[in-house]
């Protein structure tokens, strides 16, 4: 698998973990806990130190890295707060007397997009930060992203 590829898929991952989690607090019928706060307040700054221990970062690398998530991190906020108001309204909408297939299409395009652009900003984050390492950190960074095993995997035509 090419690199770019890989980063792509690293970004999905990551960006779909921050959704579910997000859905997953703003879904009023779910079972267990619905702050995500702890993890907004760890955010990506915890996410900072792991790298920095793994990788074994300089204090450049360290700097440059924390000031890419910094910057990023407001928009990031912002596209989760929209995620969740628009799963509550999709959750409104489905629970309502009467079905308004228009409303929820339009909602759920409004989902896609702003899914994408996460997406999109978390690929460059990434990229942006492999950038930053040497070759040596690179190679543990890669190693450091999640897989996809054979749960996660979507099913073939013969499994449906």
């Amino acid at each position: 698998m090419n690199r770019g590829r890989r980063v792509l898929l690293t970004a999905i991952l990551a960006g779909s973990g921050v959704l579910a989690t997000g859905m997953t607090a703003a879904s009023p019928d779910r079972p267990g806990p619905r702050d995500c706060r702890s993890m907004e307040a760890r955010g990506p700054l915890g996410h900072l130190e792991k790298l920095a221990d793994e990788l074994d970062l300089s204090p450049e690398q360290r700097d440059r890295i924390r000031e890419l998530m910094e910057q990023q991190r407001p928009q990031m906020r912002a596209w989760r707060e929209a995620m969740r108001d628009t799963h509550r309204r999709l959750r409104e909408l489905e629970r309502a007397p009467t079905f308004d297939e228009q409303a929820i299409r339009q909602l759920a395009e409004q989902q896609a997009r702003t899914m994408a652009e996460m997406r999109v900003e978390k690929a460059k984050m990434h990229h942006e930060i492999a950038r930053l390492l040497t070759p040596e950190q690179r190679e543990r960074f890669e190693r450091m992203r999640p897989r996809k095993g054979p749960r996660h995997r979507s099913p073939g035509p013969d499994e449906e």
